[in-house]
C-alpha cells in the first residue's frame, strides 16, 4: 500500500470511527465495508499498524459486555496524537534493540508527514530536523512526556564497545 493510499485508509477509518456511536467502529465492520479501501487481511493489518502509530490508545480489543467474540475497536482521536510527543528509534545489534536516535514531533505538517526535533545523545542539545513519512515511523517508540522518554533511555540496553 502506497503512503498517500496507507494515510487516506487511516483518516477514513478516523471519520468513521468519529462518526459512529460513542465515537468508536468495530474493525470488523470498517472491514465489511472496505472503508479506506482496506479489503484484504494484509492491507488490515498493515493499516492497523499505521493507525496504532498514529493515534496511539485509540486501538483496543476485548470481548462485550454479555459474552461473544473478542472484539478490535476503532477509536476517535482527539486530535494528531502524535505532536509533542518524544520518541525513539531503533537499530538491532547481536539481536538485541538499541536505540539509535532520540526525538520530539513537533508537527504534522502535512497528512503523514511529521516534522522531528532529533536531540544529541552526549548533551541533549537540539541537533537537527528532519520531516519523517508516517510509514517510516512504524518501529518507533512514542512516549506522553519527557520523563517516559528520559526512563526509556535510562532503562536501555547500550552498545558494546570494542576496546583496542
Amino acid at each position: 500500500m502506497s503512503s498517500s493510499a496507507a494515510d487516506q485508509s487511516v483518516q477514513a477509518w478516523a471519520r468513521a470511527a468519529e462518526h459512529s456511536p460513542g465515537g468508536r467502529a468495530r474493525l470488523r465492520d470498517l472491514q465489511r465495508g472496505r472503508v479506506g479501501g482496506v479489503r484484504t487481511k494484509e492491507k488490515v493489518a498493515e493499516t492497523l499498524a499505521a493507525y496504532r502509530l498514529a493515534h496511539p490508545g485509540c486501538v483496543t480489543t476485548g470481548r462485550p459486555e454479555g459474552g461473544g467474540p473478542e472484539t478490535t475497536w476503532i477509536h476517535a482521536p482527539a486530535s494528531s496524537t502524535l505532536t509533542g510527543r518524544y520518541c525513539h528509534t531503533f537499530r538491532d545489534e547481536d539481536g538485541v534493540r538499541l536505540i539509535e536516535r532520540q526525538g520530539r514531533v513537533l508537527d504534522e505538517v502535512q497528512s503523514g508527514l511529521h516534522l522531528v526535533q532529533w536531540y544529541s545523545f552526549l548533551d541533549g542539545d537540539e541537533t537537527d530536523q528532519q520531516l519523517v513519512r508516517i510509514e517510516d515511523m512504524l518501529d518507533w517508540k512514542f512516549y506522553a512526556d519527557e520523563d517516559q522518554w528520559h526512563t526509556a533511555w535510562d532503562n536501555s540496553p547500550r552498545p558494546k564497545v570494542n576496546a583496542r
